[in-house]
């Protein structure tokens, strides 16, 4: 196969690639190859990469070709490889001889990822080609079947962006221009908040399979929580992850605990205002909680992506708290200062639920 394979060239095989289909609705991989060109152009530009553009071109015109090889056709698990081998026979570039090798990785979750630009924008080009494509057709995974592999693709993307340190707004980047890439007649079922959620599913899976902790896992992604971009997304849980090991961490879950119980049986019997009333503090130790109530959420606002500054400041508000648990009484019986305590200790969870639910972290 190899000496056959050698006697056309890379270049003259692309009439053949025309002829083989990747799917019905989606073309051939000609037509996939003219999609990834535009996606790998648009990324590199989102992504700032410093890269030569007629390399990037070349390696995407080139990285399907040796489908048509009989080498492939006889061990389709060689494709992308052959491809990089044939293209240093023919004294190709180095580095695009590199990307047409790694461009399908990583196949598995023991599989390195591709670090060099050129090989980033290929592999992620191929990816989100693939996937964005199939959402399109309604092709999604089922829970028990994916005949695409579309889960694999989806962790190939997040594990790229994550271990390359990418910062790059997915939602924004599936836009109406990027999607009529496919020539689609309708389209008009497609949501992009479907695609982002299946992404944020296989992002849960990589996190738990990293920390084998679902508990906080399930604590960081609260429902109204909603971000494409998965780099801000694992800096902030890893922050998390580490906060609640060490005995600050531990210490607020357990006053977040507190806390909630209180709210939650005193919310049954009467309603709970969102709003605290200033002229009905009346304990030293109220003013100081609402006090560093107030300084925390401008920090959370103010350091948007400065996880570790945030959480140093949430691990503060355990003196405060403690303090106010220990010398203030909320079940007392002028009821508009308990229900403006009430509304000190919701304060108090939900300004901690701007970062994790940590109702949801056992200890």
């Amino acid at each position: 196969y190899w000496e056959n394979d050698l006697k056309i060239k890379l270049e003259s095989r692309k009439q053949l690639l025309s002829d083989i289909q990747f799917h019905k609705k989606l073309g051939t991989f000609d037509d996939k190859t003219k999609r990834m060109e535009f996606f790998a152009l648009n990324l590199a530009t989102q992504l700032n990469f410093q890269f030569n553009t007629n390399h990037l071109i070349q390696a995407v015109k080139l990285s399907k070709l040796d489908l048509t090889t009989g080498l492939v056709r006889e061990f389709p698990e060689l494709q992308g490889i052959i491809g990089g081998y044939i293209a240093e026979k023919e004294k190709k570039d180095k580095i695009i001889c590199l990307s047409l090798k790694e461009q399908y990785l990583p196949k598995g979750p023991s599989d390195p990822c591709p670090e060099s630009n050129l090989s980033i924008l290929l592999s992620l080009s191929d990816k989100i080609d693939t996937l964005l494509g199939f959402f399109l057709i309604d092709e999604m995974p089922t829970s028990s079947k994916d005949p695409y592999a579309l889960r694999r693709s989806a962790l190939g993307i997040l594990r790229i962006i994550i271990e390359n340190n990418l910062k790059i707004d997915l939602e924004n980047f599936f836009n109406e221009e990027i999607v009529s890439k496919y020539n689609l007649q309708n389209t008009s079922d497609f949501k992009i908040h479907n695609l982002i959620i299946f992404l944020i599913e296989r992002f849960k899976f990589f996190l738990k399979s990293i920390t084998k902790r679902q508990d906080v896992v399930n604590a960081f992604f609260i429902e109204k929580s909603f971000s494409s971009d998965f780099l801000i997304l694992y800096k902030k849980f890893l922050a998390l992850n580490e906060f609640i090991n060490k005995e600050e961490g531990k210490k607020i879950i357990e006053l977040n605990k507190r806390a909630l119980n209180i709210v939650t049986i005193e919310g049954k019997k009467m309603h709970i205002k969102n709003s605290i009333d200033t002229a009905l503090l009346k304990e030293k130790q109220e003013f100081i909680l609402v006090e560093k109530l107030n300084l925390i959420e401008n920090i959370i606002k103010s350091e948007q992506e400065n996880f570790q500054n945030i959480l140093n400041e949430i691990s503060s508000l355990h003196l405060p708290l403690n303090n106010f648990f220990d010398n203030v009484m909320v079940n007392v019986n002028d009821l508009k200062i308990k229900s403006n305590r009430l509304s000190i200790l919701k304060r108090v969870l939900d300004t901690l639920k701007t970062y994790a639910d940590f109702s949801k972290i056992q200890k």
